[in-house]
């Protein structure tokens, strides 16, 4: 995982822990601290999920079990419900409408996830979270102070080498 995106992480993770809500029991898991044995029970109704491109992880069962909930990934958004055979994928753009009530999301105005016990502030906060990801996208000319360009070419992410971390598409 690079910087930027390691850096944008702990910086979401002090944002959850600074909203009015009780975090002792947070149900929502920031990489590196996914724990492998939920995200393999969520992840088993996704093909196009990896543990190594999880970026956050909200595990939306009472007793901690994980078979329903989101996996956010810089390129992927994932959900899975108990009245779903398999989950939802929508591939991360900058061309996404991400919007919410107090406890489901929406994209392009379909349901995405209904949380059953996340809610309030926690559903804006993760909302917004999808949002930043999607602007990763977004195209943004580059100005080169190096060889090397600020933004990936496909996806507008930041880059640290030529090949993007996020697309996997060399620059």
């Amino acid at each position: 995982m690079n910087t930027e995106i390691h850096k944008w992480l702990n910086k979401s993770r002090d944002r959850l822990n600074s909203l009015p809500v009780d975090n002792e029991d947070s149900n929502v898991y920031f990489a590196p601290d996914i724990p492998r044995e939920k995200f393999d029970v969520l992840s088993k109704f996704s093909e196009n999920v990896s543990y190594q491109d999880t970026l956050i992880l909200i595990d939306d069962t009472f007793f901690g079990g994980s078979k329903d909930g989101v996996i956010i990934t810089k390129n992927i958004f994932f959900s899975h419900d108990m009245f779903e055979d398999s989950g939802k994928n929508v591939q991360a753009s900058s061309e996404l409408v991400i919007h919410r009530n107090s406890k489901e999301i929406f994209i392009d105005n379909n349901s995405f996830y209904a949380f059953g016990i996340v809610e309030g502030e926690e559903v804006v906060f993760l909302v917004e979270l999808m949002q930043e990801i999607c602007s990763w996208k977004k195209i943004r000319p580059s100005v080169k102070t190096s060889k090397l360009p600020t933004d990936c070419r496909s996806c507008g992410a930041p880059l640290n080498s030529n090949t993007c971390d996020y697309c996997g598409r060399t620059n």
